[in-house]
C-alpha cells in the first residue's frame, strides 16, 4: 500500500498552518486542527493495515536441494494478492509452499510466512486459492486447507494438491529428498462436495445429466486419463449450461 498521497496532504497542512496570531480566524484554526487530526488518523490506519500483513514469522527455506519434485506451487517469487484478516492486499511478491500450505510474502529483504488460519484466499500467478474448513458447512470436504478454484459457476470445481516429503539414503550423495504429489478434484453441487478423480466419479456426481455429459466427453475427445483437468472443466461448464 502506498502512503504518498497521505504524506503529501500532511505536508500541505503544515505549510498552510497559521504561524502568526491574527492571520486566521478561530474558525480557520479549528478547521486546520480537524483536518490535521483526520489526516494523521488515516495515515496511521494505513500504516496499521500494512503492519497487520507483515506480522507473520520469518520463513525458513529448505537447506537442501530436492532430487525430485518441488515443495512449491511455483518455484520462484511471482505476482500475487491475498485476503488477510478480511483485508485485501495486492501488488505483492509471493510464494506458495503447498507442501505445508504456507503462503509467503516478500517484505524488502525478508520472506514472511503468514498465519494460514487468517488467510481467506489468495492469488498466485493468476491461480486463485481459497481456504475451506472441513466442517458441517462443507459436507464432503476431506480436510481443511487451501483449494484451487478451477471453475466457479452453478457447480464449482476445486483442485486439492497433496504433497508429502520422502527421504532415501544414498551411499554416494547421502540423504536424497523427494516431494511426492497427488491431485484430487472435487465439485460442489447443491452444497455438497464430491470427489471426481475419474470418469466414473464424474458421471456419478452428474447423474441427473449422465448421458448428455458422457456424449459431450466422447464428441469432444476429452480423455480423463490424458487430460483430466481440462476434461473436468469442460464437462462441468457444459453441465451448467444444460
Amino acid at each position: 500500500m502506498k502512503h504518498g498521497s497521505v504524506v503529501a496532504v500532511l505536508g500541505l497542512l503544515f505549510i498552510i498552518h497559521p504561524t502568526a496570531s491574527g492571520q486566521k480566524s478561530s474558525e480557520d484554526s479549528a478547521f486546520y486542527q480537524s483536518a490535521l487530526t483526520h489526516t494523521i488518523q488515516v495515515y496511521q490506519r494505513r500504516i496499521d493495515d500494512q503492519s497487520a500483513l507483515y506480522n507473520g514469522s520469518v520463513y525458513a527455506p529448505y537447506e537442501w536441494a530436492w532430487k525430485g519434485g518441488t515443495p512449491y506451487f511455483i518455484d520462484t517469487l511471482t505476482a500475487g494478492s491475498v485476503v488477510y484478516d478480511g483485508m485485501v492486499y495486492d501488488s505483492l511478491k509471493v510464494l506458495y509452499e503447498d507442501l505445508r500450505q504456507f503462503f509467503i510474502v516478500k517484505n524488502e529483504a525478508l520472506m514472511l510466512q503468514l498465519v494460514k488460519e487468517r488467510v481467506s484466499s489468495f492469488v498466485v500467478d493468476g491461480h486463485h486459492f481459497i481456504r475451506l474448513k472441513a466442517d458441517n458447512h462443507n459436507p464432503g470436504l476431506p480436510r481443511t486447507g487451501f483449494y484451487e478454484i478451477l471453475y466457479s459457476g452453478q457447480t464449482e470445481l476445486l483442485k486439492e494438491t497433496v504433497k508429502s516429503k520422502r527421504e532415501e539414503p544414498s551411499i554416494v550423495e547421502g540423504i536424497l529428498h523427494y516431494v511426492d504429489e497427488k491431485d484430487n478434484y472435487y465439485i460442489r453441487k447443491k452444497g455438497n462436495y464430491v470427489r471426481v478423480n475419474s470418469k466414473r466419479e464424474l458421471l456419478d456426481a452428474l447423474d441427473d445429466r449422465r448421458k448428455e455429459v458422457q456424449r459431450f466427453l466422447k464428441k469432444n475427445k476429452l480423455n480423463m486419463r490424458k487430460g483430466r483437468e481440462t476434461a473436468l472443466i469442460q464437462a462441468i461448464k457444459y453441465y451448467d449450461k444444460l
